[in-house]
This record gives structure tokens, C-alpha cells and sequence, in this order.
């Protein structure tokens, strides 16, 4: 151990944790380096601060328990339910559902004004004429099937 320092072992872990090994180490290697002697100085003075502060016992000052139940009591008036704290939080959902409604029913009176739909009743009752399904312009042609449409035009004949 005298050509490795013992810096490294200081650091590592605390002097009251040392083995005994380790302590006969240290105290035969801090007899002839200089250096080691000056790091083992201070982690005991190190250790020693960290002991006595340790023990110290903080008594906190005598107006802290008011400062902190006045502290405490402030948040829970806050925390009081109140429609404009709900309102601060719902707004934005409320303002696009309000919107999409919006949009919705402008789309379902436009779209349906300009589709129309046969009101006469054809010879075979059927309420779809020949014409109907011809210049319906495929609006809901996807909708029927091929017998339908057949049907819809050769029995109008």
C-alpha cells in the first residue's frame, strides 16, 4: 500500500465503516505520505462536523405552527367549489362541442334541402319513378342494388 494513496479508499466510504485491515493500512501509509495524511485529517474532521450536526436538535421557530396552519387554511378557500372554477376548466370542451353541434346543423338543413325525394307514387307502388333514379345524380346509389334498380325501371313501363 505505500505506492497507492489511500485517497481513494477515504472517498469511497466512511472512516466509521472502515475494517480494521483498513484502518492498520491508513495509519501505516499516513506515517510516510504527506498528502494522505492531510486527506485523513480531514475526512476525521469531516466525520466529526457530520456527527455534531447530526445530533444537533433544530427547534423550529415558536411562530412556525401558525404560519403554517394560516398557510394550509389559505389553500382550502381556494380550493371552494365555485361555478366560475368550473367554468375556467370546461370552457374550451363546452366552446367545441357548441361549435361541432353548430356544424352539424348547418350540414343536416344544407344537405337536406338540396336532396329530394320523390312524393308520387308510381303505377307498381313504388315511391321511386323511373326518372327518380336516373338523374338522382348517384346520391344514393350506393344504396341499391342491382334487382332494385332494374326493377324500379322496367316495371314503370
Amino acid at each position: 500500500m505505500k505506492n497507492e494513496h489511500i485517497i481513494n479508499t477515504l472517498e469511497q466510504q466512511p472512516l466509521n465503516s472502515l475494517s480494521d485491515n483498513q484502518r492498520i493500512a491508513i495509519k501505516t501509509h499516513i506515517a510516510d505520505c504527506p498528502a494522505c495524511l492531510n486527506a485523513y485529517q480531514a475526512a476525521v474532521i469531516a466525520a466529526e462536523v457530520l456527527q455534531a450536526r447530526a445530533g444537533e436538535i433544530i427547534e423550529p421557530t415558536p411562530f412556525f405552527k401558525t404560519r403554517v396552519m394560516a398557510a394550509l387554511r389559505a389553500q382550502q378557500t381556494e380550493q371552494v367549489f365555485s361555478f366560475a372554477s368550473l367554468w375556467k376548466t370546461a370552457r374550451a370542451a363546452v366552446a367545441s362541442m357548441l361549435a361541432i353541434v353548430v356544424i352539424l346543423l348547418t350540414l343536416n338543413f344544407y344537405m337536406g334541402n338540396s336532396q329530394s325525394a320523390p312524393s308520387e307514387v308510381s303505377e307498381n307502388g313504388s315511391i321511386y319513378s323511373a326518372e327518380w333514379v336516373i338523374l338522382d345524380n348517384g346520391n344514393n346509389a350506393d344504396d341499391w342494388t342491382d334487382e332494385q334498380v332494374l326493377s324500379t325501371l322496367y316495371e314503370s313501363r
